[in-house]
């Protein structure tokens, strides 16, 4: 299924699949990342590096995609899932 809606993307937004590329491939322009939230980062997910882009918070093993509620603040424990760009000029 995965298969055949890329091949539909190709033909109708190829820079779209240039994108899942990179992030199917680790080292190649963007990367998605996993990492526990620091001490200092607690509080909302705007207050967090600009450069690593949230798009998901996992707290107590709950995935909360970056459109819910939930993911709009960190707190003790919680994991981001984060897209960052490894591109080098």
């Amino acid at each position: 299924e995965s298969a055949g809606r890329l091949l539909g993307l190709a033909v109708d937004s190829p820079r779209l699949v240039r994108v899942l590329e990179e992030l199917a491939t680790t080292g190649l322009g963007l990367d998605i990342a996993e990492r526990v939230v620091q001490e200092d980062e607690v509080g909302p997910v705007s207050n967090l590096p600009a450069d690593q882009l949230v798009v998901a918070v996992v707290r107590r093993n709950q995935l909360h995609r970056f459109d819910e509620e939930d993911a709009a603040r960190t707190e003790p424990g919680d994991r981001l899932v984060y897209l960052y760009s490894n591109h080098r000029s």
